[in-house]
């Protein structure tokens, strides 16, 4: 029942018009190309450094604050001469592209939290203090959530996708 949870809104995202890459006048330049692998190797070491080290928290907390927001903050103030770069950081997507998403979002909610798959809820809500359990949710969804898809949809992707065409 898991798959399912997982494939019919990954099926549902299928219908999503496809993104074009902005136009930025000019071939990707050595700058772009720089920018796209070290924001891969920075993705393939997070990847790989807490299997390797065997860490748990706060070290992976740590890995990821360095390796996805450290790194390309340091990597963007260096190369922000680079046109096409410059480019990808202030590409402004369709409104379409704001809310498309939530049909397989909705999807996979619906799915996870009332369908079949569906876990029983925790007590930890009920265990702390509402002050600690916001706090907790915020600094959750900011580090893994926010950080994640900001740097593998916004940084990694674009970059990439700049590079190769659309795949």
């Amino acid at each position: 029942m898991t798959r399912l949870a997982t494939l019919l809104p990954t099926a549902s995202a299928r219908l999503l018009p496809p993104r074009t890459i902005p136009d930025l006048g000019a071939p990707p330049g050595c700058g772009l190309r720089v920018q796209a692998v070290v924001l891969l190797v920075s993705a393939v070491a997070f990847a790989v450094a807490p299997r390797v080290a065997g860490g748990g928290e706060p070290a992976h907390t740590l890995l990821k604050a360095g390796l996805l927001l450290a790194v390309p903050v340091l990597l963007f103030w260096l190369s922000r001469r680079d046109s096409a770069a410059r480019g990808l950081l202030h590409e402004r997507p369709a409104a379409w592209r704001h809310y498309g998403p939530v049909a397989p979002v909705a999807l996979w909610l619906a799915l996870t939290y009332a369908g079949p798959p569906a876990e029983s809820p925790s007590d930890y809500a009920a265990s702390v203090d509402p002050v600690t359990l916001l706090a907790a949710i915020v600094v959750v969804f900011v580090v893994n959530s926010l950080l994640e898809e900001v740097f593998y949809r916004r940084w990694l992707q674009t970059r990439w996708e700049r590079v190769l065409g659309m795949l």
